[in-house]
């Protein structure tokens, strides 16, 4: 009698009513045990074209039929890209320039109008 009598005590202390006989209840920190169903069995299938089925009969190549591909690739007339490039480049640079140059006499020309 004592020890519940001391139990019920420190509960009314801490503000709470119940019995020491009563249950706990299930904190956070306890789960609840579900039985675990077996997966199913799953079957993945796959379909292949007829053009896949007479590719995997063909024989592997061989390295004689395999064409190796030079690991830099060589580019065509480049040369004559590079003249053209160079060209062009040229050319809008001369453009700009006398761009800049009628700008330039426009604004002058207005300057000594002013004056």
């Amino acid at each position: 009698m004592q020890i519940n009598s001391n139990a019920q005590q420190n509960n009314a202390v801490y503000g709470t009513t119940k019995s020491m006989t009563a249950k706990a209840p299930i904190s956070a920190y306890q789960a609840e045990v579900v039985a675990v169903k077996p997966l199913p069995s799953v079957i993945d299938s796959i379909t292949l074209s007829a053009e896949a089925m007479a590719l995997s009969k063909q024989p592997p190549a061989t390295s004689k039929e395999v064409e190796i591909l030079p690991s830099s690739p060589t580019l065509l007339n480049e040369r004559e890209k590079v003249d053209n490039y160079l060209e062009y480049r040229k050319a809008k640079a001369q453009q700009q320039q006398v761009s800049t140059m009628q700008t330039y006499v426009k604004t002058t020309q207005s300057i000594y109008e002013q004056a």
